[in-house]
């Protein structure tokens, strides 16, 4: 990308801070700061996701501007790059990003080092919400937090983006949900141990996600295979709870004690087993999964394997599933998944590899 598209689209995200009150659409319903996606169906929600997530960095881009539509992951590249490439000292870093504190995020580690993060890394819902982390399926709006997401109609549109992740709990009515509830947020019946430690912990019950990393003392690569479930209300008793089975690799490098993401040769293959309940002949089906792309100079590999969707139907009008009930019909059965990069050996997740063979 130009330098000037890059400094562009850093521009236009601080903008966004800074002035988001000041900012109108066209008409009454929808005072519209920024276009979202529109999605007739959760069907194509997942096909257009599942392709966006294979795309080269420039293909998607293009992508994007054919839409006429700005992702939240667009904005957040430019703006990472545009502070990762300062080199600064940690106070300078804490200072830099303060403002930007919507798009990038720092976190201490148990060493004592810090890493930079983008906000909504744990969801690839970013790579198709806007700027201001809305989309829409059918007549439903989708706003995205890090541990939850606001569902509303699209006539409260203006509410839904004046929301953040302070104030947006205060909001939840009839007009305004959550996707789940704080019940589910401690939700740990489906943590896996390996080798004495908790491999799984999907405190967002819609996010179910694995990550292992491997360091050298100045560079790193992580590994992360996750679902990322929506739900779907289809009438007052019909519930789908649907999402992609993805898998990412990506490198970082150290500078001043943090951890930034960086280019470099990845290598990886992903190996997964899903034992998925079939509910019409009542039993297990083992269905296994294989992804193992050229090695490629870039920034970070990531790709859908599947689509998976559970129906729910309730007697009681307006009872909403849990997203518990997902994993109840399928969960990892196994799985074996590496990469690495010239400079780290192999993150690894493993588990029951035995029952792969393939």
């Amino acid at each position: 990308m130009k330098q000037t598209n890059k400094h562009y689209f850093a521009l236009i995200a601080v903008a966004f801070v800074t002035f988001f009150s000041s900012c109108n659409k066209q008409t009454d319903i929808e005072p519209q700061f920024e276009k979202y996606l529109s999605f007739a169906s959760v069907e194509e929600y997942n096909t257009t996701l599942s392709k966006v997530l294979e795309m080269p960095e420039e293909e998607r881009l293009a992508w994007e501007k054919q839409q006429g539509f700005t992702s939240f992951v667009t904005v957040s590249n430019e703006m990472y790059e545009t502070v990762a490439e300062k080199g600064l000292t940690l106070e300078q870093l804490q200072q830099k990003i303060e403002p930007l504190s919507e798009y990038l995020m720092l976190e201490q580690e148990e060493s004592g080092d810090y890493v930079l993060l983008h906000a909504l890394e744990s969801t690839p819902k970013r790579f198709l919400c806007n700027v201001n982390r809305i989309f829409k399926i059918e007549n439903t709006l989708y706003k995205v937090f890090e541990d939850n997401i606001v569902m509303c109609n699209e006539k409260q549109y203006k509410t839904l983006l004046s929301l953040n992740e302070t104030n947006y709990s205060a909001v939840i009515d009839d007009d305004f949900q959550l996707m789940f509830t704080e019940s589910e947020l401690k939700d740990d019946q489906y943590n896996v141990t390996l080798n004495g430690m908790t491999m799984v912990t999907p405190i967002n019950s819609y996010r179910y996600l694995l990550e292992r990393r491997n360091d050298n003392g100045s560079n790193r690569t992580r590994i992360r295979v996750g679902f990322d479930v929506t739900r779907i209300q289809d009438n007052k008793y019909n519930y789908r709870l649907t999402g992609p089975l993805w898998g990412e690799a990506k490198p970082y490098k150290r500078v001043l004690g943090i951890w930034y993401e960086t280019n470099r040769t990845i290598n990886c293959e992903f190996k997964i087993i899903i034992d998925e309940y079939n509910t019409t002949n009542q039993e297990w089906i083992r269905k296994p999964y294989y992804y193992r792309p050229n090695s490629q100079n870039t920034k970070t590999i990531y790709y859908t394997f599947d689509n998976f969707t559970v129906h729910y139907y309730t007697s009681i009008p307006n009872q909403e599933p849990t997203f518990s009930t997902f994993f109840y019909r399928r969960h990892i059965g196994a799985l074996d998944c590496r990469a690495r990069t010239p400079d780290t050996d192999f993150a690894e997740l493993s588990y029951n590899n035995q029952l792969i063979n393939f």
